[in-house]
């Protein structure tokens, strides 16, 4: 399951390793792609890669959970 759930304020000790475990999982969905046989054809794989790949899942992870 490639889905997120809201992060809520990553504050704390634990904050890092949640933080963490977001960019996991949407580096992975960025690489992997995203695909649901409800709804085929939503993410494809490879769309952006390398450092680009990794400022994304980065931003996503700091701003998950903000509304």
């Amino acid at each position: 399951d490639q889905q997120l759930a809201p992060a809520g304020t990553a504050t704390g000790p634990g904050a890092a390793d949640t933080m963490d475990g977001i960019r996991t999982q949407v580096l992975s969905a960025i690489e992997n792609g995203f695909d649901d046989p409800t709804y085929p054809g939503r993410m494809p794989a490879g769309i952006v890669v390398g450092p680009e790949a990794e400022s994304i899942a980065k931003f996503v992870a700091q701003t998950a959970g903000r509304g």
